[in-house]
């Protein structure tokens, strides 16, 4: 797929619910969570950074797919973007439709580091984030079967069947629909809790302090006393914690922070700095050149870096 393909894909799934999509909304993803969805559907979320994970799943698709292929028998192709007839904000781009003798079946293909989640080859044990994708897909594709081809721990390639499960087709159907609605054509996005999705999420609505330090209400003071405690106690605390910040950070808006009865909190931008692409840089010097050449190219490689808000927290004497 050529960038300006993946540029009009991008744009064409932010019109609808996608497969991935479905678990985020849920809370059932552990990779996204439904502000994540609802920033992606908005156009303001930031591009993903490919980790070697999701670099070396795309490099292996073709040969999962191929693999697939030789173990059924049945040829696989790959449809694109599909739209559900009666439902057209649920969407997806399913890894291909197999051509089975049997009316047609979706095909899933992953790649997991570990079994965990993962049940014996030939049952429909996947771990539930793809359950709903791939319900979500034989919706969407109005298809009956979906083969999950999975490659877990580099080589032990594996084969799952799934039936179509009508009343979970209904719920998902039902969920996607009034999340639409409520989310992205009344524009009211999802609550704040302690995820990456939320963090973000403030991070775009609120990207200067751009007011003076805030007075806190009861409330406020009861989420600062919280605060303290939560960053008192052990890991298992991290996520209450996440959510309590971000709460704050939604109160303190633009302003520089809010000043409370036991305690306080900033949220202040730092200063822009410069960030240097080295690995441009590194390859642009395989060759010989000369030292001002080389300065050259590493002021082309240097590009302004904004500063970030940075929380502080900050307990009364």
């Amino acid at each position: 797929m050529s960038e300006a393909e993946r540029a009009e894909w991008l744009t064409a799934r932010r019109a609808g619910i996608g497969g991935t999509d479905i678990a985020a909304i849920l809370n059932m993803s552990p990779y996204a969570g439904p502000l994540d969805v609802w920033m992606d559907k908005k156009g303001v979320s930031t591009p993903k950074i490919e980790t070697p994970e999701m670099r070396w799943g795309k490099k292996l698709e073709t040969a999962i797919r191929e693999r697939y292929e030789e173990e059924t028998g049945w040829a696989v192709t790959q449809p694109g973007l599909q739209t559900h007839t009666l439902h057209p904000i649920m969407i997806g781009t399913p890894d291909g439709i197999v051509d089975d003798g049997l009316g047609g079946r979706v095909l899933e293909i992953k790649t997991s580091r570990w079994s965990q989640g993962w049940g014996d080859p030939g049952t429909d044990l996947i771990p539930p984030h793809y359950l709903m994708q791939c319900s979500h897909y034989m919706a969407v594709c109005d298809l009956d079967r979906c083969d999950v081809a999975a490659l877990i721990g580099g080589s032990d390639f594996r084969v799952y069947h799934l039936r179509r499960d009508f009343e979970l087709e209904r719920y998902l159907i039902e969920t996607a629909t009034a999340w639409w609605q409520r989310r992205i054509i009344e524009d009211r996005p999802p609550g704040i809790d302690g995820s990456d999705g939320a963090k973000k999420y403030l991070e775009y609505k609120y990207p200067r302090n751009t007011a003076p330090l805030k007075t806190a209400t009861d409330d406020l003071n009861i989420l600062l006393a919280e605060l303290e405690a939560a960053r008192c106690g052990s890991v298992a605390a991290e996520l209450v914690k996440n959510a309590i910040e971000n709460r704050i950070k939604d109160f303190i808006g633009d302003a520089d922070g809010v000043e409370g009865i036991i305690a306080g909190a900033t949220w202040k931008l730092t200063k822009d700095g410069v960030k240097t692409d080295w690995e441009s840089v590194g390859k642009s010097l395989l060759g010989l050149i000369s030292i001002t050449e080389a300065e050259r190219l590493v002021k082309k490689h240097t590009v302004p870096k904004p500063g970030l808000r940075r929380f502080l927290f900050t307990i009364k004497e």
